[in-house]
């Protein structure tokens, strides 16, 4: 091959890989756009991110606002609204059933059991609430020895009473056939099923003046105890999520009220009710981190229990809050506001009429305490 035939093979070689660098550059050129691209919503993802958190920090301030506004329009209505002079109003009264189907809009505010003022504040407002609701079957989880069903279930709610200390299932027998609206469940209540470990509570050789009732204390995770109060020998008791309930046909999927008091586990509790069981309110026990109750495997500070009731969609919470050692007994709407060493109800709300009418009732409830 001559000397020239190479040259042009060459230079021809040459333009096909200018030809291709071309190519490249161009490519290279709108990846780079892309990238900008990226970059640009990346920004804006950020951007989204903040606004995010900036309206979680300002959730707490438009809540006590709403709250503020709320009890304002209560002080005007309650200046209207006639006196009710020995149980009847100056003006017609409208009947309702405790289990009218009647709409959260529509229905009236519910009398209050002032008549009973000996009873605990949650059993009240649940007394109070339940004519708001849509559903009024109750689910008591941790029901122990029936405080907070049986005065419901005087009122002819129906009540699913979730129990595991078989120290109480004569009890709990004996109610069943004394109320057909009663069901009990013998079972402890968990994220996942299986079975499990109950850890009974007793008096220790000193006791403890101030406590009425060690069993109550009972649970499936070992915490710190008061003062004169021991753990006994573990009992092995059956555990469900309420997920597995709602599967098996045994509880609702949309009950009125689920009450727990699971005694340092109320929120696993609320997580078993996965995306399945969407109770309209929620009361569950929190404890304050340094509460002499408080334990490594606690759930039930007031933050886990916000968290986990806003993933099931119950955005709107008030606190019935107490301190350790005191009678005090306060209403708050803010975790940060919370005093030392505090315990009590957080109660969730699925809707705003529901929370907003039934904050109004707590307010009228603590004045007779």
């Amino acid at each position: 091959m001559s000397l020239f035939r190479r040259l042009a093979e060459a230079r021809n070689t040459i333009s096909r890989i200018e030809t291709q660098l071309g190519r490249l550059e161009g490519q290279i050129s709108r990846l780079e756009g892309q990238v900008t691209q990226v970059e640009n919503q990346v920004t804006g993802v950020g951007s989204q991110v903040s606004t995010l958190i900036s309206a979680q920090e300002a959730q707490a301030y438009v809540q006590t606002s709403l709250l503020e506004a709320v009890q304002h329009l209560t002080d005007v209505q309650q200046s209207l609204i006639p006196r009710v002079v020995e149980g009847k109003s100056t003006s017609s009264q409208v009947e309702q059933s405790p289990h009218s189907e009647a709409s959260v809009s529509d229905s009236p505010t519910p009398p209050l059991e002032t008549s009973n003022t000996t009873l605990p504040v949650e059993i009240r407002l649940a007394q109070g609430i339940l004519p708001f609701l849509s559903n009024t079957h109750v689910i008591d989880v941790g029901a122990c020895q029936g405080a907070f069903a049986i005065p419901l279930l005087k009122q002819g709610y129906h009540v699913t009473a979730i129990e595991p200390n078989p120290e109480h299932k004569d009890l709990w027998e004996s109610l069943t056939a004394t109320y057909p609206e009663l069901t009990y469940l013998p079972l402890g209540i968990s994220s996942v099923s299986g079975s499990g470990e109950l850890h009974p509570v007793k008096f220790s050789t000193e006791g403890n003046p101030f406590v009425e009732n060690p069993v109550a204390f009972s649970t499936i995770s070992p915490h710190p105890l008061p003062e004169g109060l021991t753990y006994g020998d573990r009992e092995t008791i059956q555990l469900d999520s309420l997920t597995a309930l709602v599967e098996k046909d045994l509880i609702p999927p949309n009950p009125g009220i689920l009450k727990i008091d699971a005694e340092g586990q109320d929120g696993a509790v609320i997580e078993s009710l996965g995306s399945t069981v969407h109770p309209e309110v929620i009361f569950a026990e929190f404890w304050s981190e340094d509460l002499p109750l408080w334990g490594n495997h606690c759930t039930n500070s007031l933050d886990q229990l916000i968290s986990q009731a806003h993933e099931n969609e119950c955005y709107w919470y008030f606190t019935i809050c107490s301190r350790w050692g005191t009678a005090d007994v306060s209403l708050d709407t803010v975790s940060e506001s919370l005093p030392p060493q505090s315990w009590g109800s957080a109660v969730f709300f699925r809707n705003f009429e529901v929370f907003r009418k039934s904050y109004r009732a707590a307010k009228r409830i603590l004045l007779t305490v």
